[in-house]
């Protein structure tokens, strides 16, 4: 995603499927699975969106861990969504 992106911006959806007739799925993130809470996670529809203005100098990447889980059961322990942070060039073109 680029540096410049708006909070409320969706980075990814997760999505996990269960063999039930109508389960019920939620996502969370695991304790340490959102360094900084740079990011926010659906728990129905498991959406990801930025939460917080990115500061490409503080970091450039995020691993970012999700749990899975079917109203108290758990169905996947972990799913990993690596974020890169891109930063392009900001400097003003100037005419000639």
């Amino acid at each position: 995603m680029y540096l410049d992106e708006e909070p409320g911006t969706e980075v990814i959806k997760v999505t996990a499927n269960d063999p039930d007739l109508n389960p019920v799925l939620t996502y969370s993130f695991t304790p340490s699975g959102n360094p900084g809470q740079m990011f926010s996670i659906d728990t129905y529809s498991g959406r990801i969106a930025l939460a917080k203005k990115l500061d490409y100098e503080y970091q450039k990447k995020y691993v970012l861990n999700v749990v899975v889980s079917e109203l108290i059961f758990l169905i996947v322990e972990k799913m990993l969504n690596y974020i890169k942070i891109l930063k392009f060039n900001n400097n003003k073109i100037q005419n000639m």
